[in-house]
């Protein structure tokens, strides 16, 4: 079953936790965190496609988030506005 796609706001922020330079292991990403219960997208910017969690109004709601999950990120992550 095909997840419905989530739409984030541009402006906000993101907890970025992967970029890659082809489309499907970000896709495969974001379906694993968006079965898990999260809110994944794929942001397509500066020619690289980012894995993105959760829609935040400030850099402390976004971090905040990412302090509690830090251990589930495997290669680290970073916070952005998305675009």
């Amino acid at each position: 079953m095909q997840q419905p796609a989530v739409k984030f706001t541009p402006g906000l922020y993101t907890v970025y936790i992967g970029s890659y330079i082809i489309e499907l292991p970000a896709s495969e990403e974001v379906g694993r965190w968006n079965e898990a219960g999260f809110s994944a997208a794929v942001i397509h910017a500066n020619n690289h496609f980012r894995v993105a969690l959760g829609n935040y109004v400030s850099v402390e709601a976004a971090q905040k988030f990412a302090d509690q999950m830090w251990e589930a990120f495997e290669y680290g992550y970073w916070i952005g506005k998305v675009e």
